[in-house]
């Protein structure tokens, strides 16, 4: 199932085709989230490997002494990775609180509708009581 069937989905809710229970919209898209989670989370690893490649190359060229231009390009390369790799952290941390939310609002969407029900069926007994 790819992107284009949420798409499917979403228009058919829309217009009245079929309704999708919210449970399995809120799965569908957690789902999603994670995967785009996890996608960040592997550039990240390899953003690290190649920051690492890089230290090793600023430690080899520093112990020559003859190239302080190159030292010094790699380091400003370095500083830009760890930016990228600061900015990957954050956005897989907008998508967790995202995520979050959903499970979060999902979970308050069925207290209030189990407190409704739990209302009419009070009010059922209340009235059954009355007459």
């Amino acid at each position: 199932v790819g992107p284009e069937w949420g798409c499917h989905r979403m228009f058919n809710s829309l217009f009245g085709k079929k309704k999708v229970p919210i449970k399995d919209q809120v799965k569908e898209w957690t789902r999603g989230l994670s995967k785009e989670a996890r996608g960040l989370e592997r550039k990240i690893r390899e953003i690290r490997r190649d920051e690492n490649k890089v230290k090793a190359q600023i430690k080899k060229l520093a112990k020559e002494k003859s190239a302080k231009t190159a030292i010094r390009t790699l380091a400003k390369s370095l500083v830009q990775t760890r930016k990228t790799c600061d900015k990957l952290y954050e956005a897989k941390t907008r998508i967790n609180s995202v995520c979050t939310q959903l499970k979060l609002n999902y979970g308050v969407h069925i207290g209030i509708a189990l407190s409704s029900t739990l209302n009419r069926v009070i009010f059922l007994a209340q009235m059954k009581v009355v007459h």
